[in-house]
């Protein structure tokens, strides 16, 4: 399956002249309470809780936020003990629900990037290094004040030859979708479209693929 022009990756950075362009600009204006949730942070009251907030945005231990620790059981990747995590921002979306978004690295080259809505697993994806990560998280920050998807395509079952589970799902983006497939763990792995009719499509040939046992289970080259 080709790649789809428009990818996520041109579509983020359409107009810019570096992926470090675009973090810079937008991690200052967090910092210095230009967006939404760097007010949030900024105007936060109380010396200790602002302590706490600056704290969380350096990488700390996944035991420092429990949310996080507690899937270590499903998740290989989160046991490594070199994981640190950083909790780049929280706030509230849609229907007084709060999120947090955390940027999560284990001394390996990709990063990953949970999307937490109240203290539950929401969103995961993982990116090829720690600038998608973030450019990520600000999307995310906008995208939470929408109502959420309310008919999610979502697919699983039971690998019986691998002895694991799977599960498949079509992920409404505000400007994008996104096809996430999962199998044994948490992190799935991650192909974006330009609609929902394009992931729904790709979906049914995967899973046509997979109930006739043509396709292999194997690490596709679109992970983002």
């Amino acid at each position: 399956m080709a790649m789809p022009r428009n990818s996520f990756v041109r579509a983020a950075l359409e107009g810019c002249k570096s992926v470090a362009t675009v973090l810079r600009v937008t991690m200052a204006g967090w910092w210095h309470g230009h967006t939404p949730m760097g007010r949030r942070i900024r105007d936060h009251a109380g010396s200790c809780e602002r302590d706490f907030a600056s704290a969380s945005r350096r990488p700390q231990p996944l035991a420092v936020f429990p949310e996080l620790q507690r899937l270590i059981v499903h998740e290989p990747w989160l046991a490594d003990p070199a994981a640190r995590a950083q909790r780049i921002w929280d706030d509230v979306g849609w229907g007084g629900a709060h999120y947090a978004f955390y940027i999560i690295s284990n001394g390996r080259r990709k990063t990953l990037g949970m999307l937490m809505r109240e203290r539950n697993l929401a969103y995961t994806r993982l990116y090829n290094n720690y600038a998608f990560a973030a450019l990520d998280s600000t999307f995310w920050a906008r995208e939470i004040q929408h109502e959420p998807d309310d008919c999610p395509l979502v697919w699983g079952g039971i690998d019986y030859e691998r002895h694991s589970t799977w599960s498949m799902r079509v992920v409404q983006r505000e400007r994008r979708c996104e096809l996430q497939i999962t199998t044994g763990g948490l992190i799935p792995w991650t192909r974006d479209y330009r609609s929902r009719e394009e992931a729904t499509a790709s979906a049914e040939i995967w899973l046509t693929d997979f109930h006739h046992k043509e396709q292999s289970v194997a690490e596709p080259d679109w992970l983002m």
